[in-house]
């Protein structure tokens, strides 16, 4: 296909490119012509059918994106109360924590005193008993 040229494509007459040049014959040089005319074409053809589906397409681009942005603001909004329903969980856990503790603590010592009571009465009654029971 490309044989019909007589010099490379990249012959430039004072910075433009001569198709006289390029080809044996002016048949072939009308050849070329309509050739870089249907690739204008061509091109043409890719740019708007894209820009013409895109317009055409916004509508249901932009739909589709609000359906996708309340689905997340849903979503966003259902972590967040779940997230404000275990902080609350977790702080009345913790209130429970500190209200065991604080009993605990009250508990702890009369329990102390009472043990102590118990064992100075256990150890009365051991020396009031004889030591050699055996006997």
């Amino acid at each position: 296909m490309f044989n019909i040229f007589k010099k490379t494509m990249f012959n430039v007459t004072d910075g433009e490119l001569s198709i006289h040049e390029l080809f044996e014959n002016d048949e072939e040089e009308t050849t070329f012509v309509e050739i870089l005319e249907a690739v204008d074409q061509t091109e043409e053809q890719i740019v708007q059918k894209p820009n013409q589906g895109a317009e055409e397409e916004l509508p249901s681009a932009l739909e589709a994106l609000e359906i996708e942005e309340q689905t997340l603001l849903a979503e966003k909004s259902d972590l967040t109360n779940t997230e404000e329903m275990l902080r609350q969980r977790i702080r009345e856990a913790i209130e429970s924590k500190k209200r065991t503790i604080d009993h605990l603590k009250r508990e702890i010592p009369d329990l102390k005193q009472r043990c102590e009571l118990l064992a100075k009465a256990l150890d009365t009654l051991i020396q009031k008993q004889p030591t050699d029971l055996n006997a």
